[in-house]
């Protein structure tokens, strides 16, 4: 439980996340309670930190209480997981300069592990806001999340997109999650917490300061399995979530534009660097397998057993657990030929399964 609480302090205390990482990996997350013990002499011999961030971690370090904390977090209404969470996000785990604290307000759920991220410009064209809109919600329409900061523009219309078309979507915040920001999407923040999440690793409280967006874009590029960027010019805090997803060896996506448009600059650049081309929802989803499996298993799942009949659940069952030929499936069965033939027949043409070359039946 110290190590625990070891990381709610690190993440309460306001130092660069490249300084609270540099903390984490010298004292690990066996033994990170130990920055509670320490004297400041051990940072400084140590060369951990600055002489004005001793000061800083010894101060806080004797106001702070952990179960206090807890309790605040709790009348806030905020939630929080660590990374001795067991729901901490699983994309996140791996990825550099790890969050060692996420506050959150709405669920994490295990499936937000398949999640797209999308960004682009706050001043985004007709054509930019179309294929968001676009792309945001077929995706969704799939089950797959949809991540992004909630900024005004692409952000923005991604996260409608997806709550228009039913799905999840998870917002990634430069301030404390008690800070609906921009202030004009208060309402967008509102259903966002309704089905999805607003995340951030900064402690509730947090204004949005403008060096903690590009900061908070790693966390939107980890969270997802891909990026898919609308539009962006030739400098802009969107080409920083691209440098951090090809860190994260994400596979990134961005959208072709008008060669003459000063948007689709940054995009067109990006691929000419490597990045898949995306004029369609499809592209993504055959450019990232983990996307392919998720949806194939979604299907199988969503089939309806219920229209099939005994010995056809039966025989579907077998195949399901493991690929069979007709004569096994006879055998175990004890069903002639001709009837196993028969049922097998009736599966195919309901879509339950199909056979392969050798005569194995497979589940489809």
């Amino acid at each position: 439980m110290r190590n625990e609480d070891a990381l709610l302090f690190l993440s309460y205390l306001n130092f660069d996340y490249k300084i609270k990482d540099e903390l984490l990996n010298h004292f690990t997350l066996e033994h990170i309670q130990e920055i509670f013990d320490l004297s400041g002499e051990y940072f400084k011999e140590n060369k951990l930190l600055t002489k004005n961030n001793i000061e800083k971690l010894v101060e806080e370090r004797k106001k702070f209480n952990s179960d206090a904390y807890r309790d605040f977090l709790e009348k806030k209404k905020v939630k929080y997981v660590s990374i001795l969470s067991e729901n901490y996000p699983i994309n996140l785990k791996d990825i550099e300069y790890i969050p060692q604290v996420i506050y959150y307000k709405g669920d994490i759920l295990p499936e937000d592990e398949f999640a797209l991220s999308i960004v682009g410009s706050r001043k985004c064209t007709n054509y930019g806001a179309w294929a968001t809109e676009y792309f945001a919600r077929s995706i969704s329409e799939l089950g797959i999340r949809i991540v992004s900061g909630m900024a005004l523009g692409i952000d923005s219309i991604s996260h409608r997109a997806a709550l228009k078309s039913g799905g999840r979507t998870i917002a990634v915040l430069g301030c404390g999650v008690d800070i609906a920001y921009p202030k004009t999407n208060y309402r967008l923040y509102d259903e966002i917490i309704e089905n999805g999440a607003v995340m951030s690793e900064f402690p509730i409280g947090m204004p949005p300061l403008a060096h903690n967006f590009p900061v908070r874009n790693r966390i939107i590029s980890g969270l997802s399995k891909a990026l898919l960027v609308i539009e962006a010019q030739d400098r802009s805090g969107t080409l920083i979530t691209s440098r951090f997803a090809n860190e994260q060896s994400k596979e990134i996506f961005a959208l072709p534009g008008n060669i003459n448009s000063l948007y689709s600059r940054g995009t067109n650049k990006l691929i000419k660097d490597g990045a898949l081309i995306a004029t369609d929802y499809q592209d993504i989803i055959d450019g990232v397998i983990d996307f392919s499996e998720f949806i194939l298993n979604k299907n199988k799942e969503e089939k309806d057993l219920d229209i099939l009949d005994a010995k056809e659940l039966l025989i579907y069952n077998l195949i399901n657990e493991e690929p069979k030929s007709q004569n096994k499936i006879s055998t175990i069965t004890g069903f002639s030929i001709i009837e196993t033939n028969t049922i097998l027949t009736a599966l195919e043409l309901k879509g339950f399964i199909k056979e392969l070359n050798g005569g194995i039946f497979v589940v489809d």
